[in-house]
C-alpha cells in the first residue's frame, strides 16, 4: 500500500508492506465498481463518522478512554520491547520524520529498510492474531 505524501501528516509518501491478515481484510471487504477508496461508505469518500463506531468499539473492548493515535503509541511499545523490532523500524513503520537515526547517523542513513518492515508488520500481523485468537 502506498500513501500519497499529500496524506501523510509530514508531508513524505509512505509505504507500507501489509501482513498477510490485512491482506486478508482487504480483499474480503465489499467491493462497489466505482469505488476508488478501500474504506468507504459511498465509494468515492473517506468513511466518516468514526466516532460512532469509536462509541461502538468502547463498549465492545471495555476500554473508553483511548485516542487513534494510542494505536501507533501501541504498535511502536509492543512491536519493540513484545517481538525485538528494532526502533529504527518500528520509526519507518510510522513514517516519523525524527526517528532513532540522529545527528551525523541521519545524514548517511536513508535506508528504507523495506524488507525489514515487511518482516516486522507481518509479525504484528501474527502477534495480533494471536491475540485475538486467545480471547
Amino acid at each position: 500500500m502506498y500513501l500519497l505524501a499529500r496524506r501523510t501528516k509530514n508531508g513524505r509518501a509512505h509505504q507500507i508492506q501489509l501482513s498477510d491478515q490485512s491482506q486478508n481484510i482487504i480483499q474480503n471487504l465489499p467491493r462497489v465498481e466505482v469505488q476508488t477508496l478501500l474504506f468507504t461508505t459511498n465509494g468515492t469518500t473517506a468513511v466518516s463518522g468514526f466516532s460512532k463506531v469509536k462509541k461502538r468499539l468502547d463498549i465492545i473492548s471495555g476500554v473508553a478512554d483511548w485516542r487513534f493515535h494510542d494505536l501507533r503509541r501501541s504498535f511502536a511499545t509492543h512491536s519493540t520491547e513484545r517481538l525485538g523490532i528494532s526502533p529504527v523500524i518500528a520509526d519507518k513503520i510510522l513514517n516519523h520524520v525524527t526517528g532513532q537515526v540522529r545527528g551525523v547517523a541521519a545524514i548517511y542513513q536513508h535506508g528504507e529498510y523495506l524488507e525489514e518492515r515487511r518482516i516486522a508488520l507481518q509479525r504484528w500481523g501474527d502477534f495480533i492474531e494471536d491475540l485475538v485468537a486467545d480471547e
